[in-house]
């Protein structure tokens, strides 16, 4: 007998492809009670801030961007205090989230910047779904479901083991990759920005065009510009190079085991760090200098390595040599690194080591004494994760391709300046 598919079977199909569909988002986005379909997010509309520690550790990045958006737009009584007591969001964002609101006083006693400081608009629509996402810096560009040409920026970060809102609208947003801006009802779409540079080399001839920084607050608390220290660099860098370009160039992910995890940098962990994979470090020490084999290239590069590069480069070398001449006394530092996060304070407490390679009333042996202590302690961690030969090698290979001569001159003899006992313990200089 030929079978025919009735009205009435077509509608239960259909009713069992939903309940399927809605069961699979309830997989993805677990506590949200009601859903919209875009970008094959699911995204709650009902607020629900009692969900357990377990179901938030189970979002995903996008499913918490517009889990706490839908909720925010759902939310109309003491924003202030919703925010503060959020479980969604990072300390970072409820910290600028509050500095914002004091500005806007001062702006306007009554209302404010006159606009939602979340939404980057005056005006919401329903709901959001996901637009665009990029996994290496945690950008989203959220849309409303009822409302296409609304566009908001909102950024996550992976921190303390699970996934947080980290900016949205103008909060901790930077000004090149905010989407919306006040135009009566209307928000003045600006894509996520493409950084100029796709390669390694491209990455050497941009450095000139930094401007400001890449990272957040939390992660750089100033910006030092080209006087800063290696974590101030690599924030500039992300300006024109982003971390996602980088990390798909390298033939492995950099590191095997740490807080850093799906393509994100976790850089304030306290019981741990990341451990370099030594394929990824053979890798950046081949590749990372193609100035080495490029004769044209390194001499159009030589000017950026001075200005922006050859006084860390020269500090980070000159510290490896010391503490490298002394291994007792590197075997203790590393023991006691390790010690300090076992008990959670590896990113809180680092060694006294100022004096490392000279002391102040010698002008610290011609390095800023901050970038020495920084210095110290990254070799510290890469004895740790058993790869600081290789580093060591690719700096080599740095400083024979820019610094040659001074590489020579600081480099014919050994060690021989006794190291300082380190006593006192200090927050790392970034």
């Amino acid at each position: 007998m030929k079978r025919t598919v009735t009205e009435k079977n077509m509608k239960s199909i259909i009713l069992i492809f939903i309940v399927l569909l809605l069961g699979h988002l309830k997989q993805v986005c677990p506590g949200d009670e009601s859903y919209h379909f875009g970008s094959g997010y699911g995204t709650g509309i009902v607020s629900d801030l009692s969900l357990r520690e377990s179901d938030l550790q189970s979002l995903s990045g996008p499913c918490v961007a517009v889990k706490f958006m839908n909720e925010y737009i759902a939310h109309n009584e003491n924003t202030k205090e919703w925010i503060r007591f959020n479980p969604l969001v990072t300390e970072s964002f409820k910290e600028s989230y509050r500095e914002l609101v004091q500005q806007g006083k001062s702006v306007c006693p009554k209302n404010g910047w006159g606009f939602d400081l979340i939404l980057n608009a005056q005006d919401h629509p329903d709901g959001f779904v996901v637009l665009e996402y990029n996994s290496g810096s945690g950008h989203l560009l959220l849309n409303g479901v009822n409302w296409p040409a609304f566009i908001v920026t909102v950024k996550v970060k992976f921190k303390n083991e699970r996934w947080l809102v980290n900016g949205a609208g103008v909060v901790n947003i930077p000004t090149l990759k905010r989407a919306g801006g006040v135009d009566g009802d209307q928000p003045k779409i600006q894509p996520l920005r493409e950084l100029p540079a796709q390669t390694i080399e491209d990455a050497w001839l941009a450095i000139p065009a930094i401007d400001g920084n890449g990272c957040d607050r939390e992660d750089l608390g100033f910006n030092y510009g080209i006087h800063g220290g290696m974590r101030s660099f690599f924030c500039r860098v992300l300006t024109v190079f982003s971390w996602q370009t980088f990390i798909d160039l390298a033939p492995v992910n950099p590191f095997h085991s740490g807080p850093h995890q799906e393509g994100q940098l976790n850089l304030n962990s306290d019981y741990q760090f990341g451990y370099y994979d030594r394929r990824f470090v053979r890798w950046a020490v081949d590749n990372l200098i193609p100035g080495s084999s490029d004769n044209k290239l390194r001499t159009l590069t030589r000017g950026i390595y001075n200005k922006n590069i050859r006084s860390l480069a020269r500090t980070y070398w000159q510290t490896y040599r010391a503490i490298s001449s002394d291994t007792n006394w590197l075997q203790f530092q590393t023991k006691r690194y390790i010690k300090a996060a076992e008990n959670g304070r590896a990113n809180r407490e680092f060694f006294d080591t100022y004096e490392l390679l000279g002391g102040g009333r010698k002008n610290w042996g011609g390095h800023n004494p901050n970038h020495v202590r920084t210095a110290t302690m990254w070799w510290v961690r890469r004895t740790i994760d058993e790869t600081e030969d290789l580093w060591a090698e690719g700096l080599r290979r740095l400083l024979e391709t820019y610094d040659s001569a001074w590489f020579q001159d600081n480099n014919n003899e050994p060690w021989t300046r006794p190291l300082p006992p380190t006593t006192r313990m200090y927050p790392e200089y970034k």
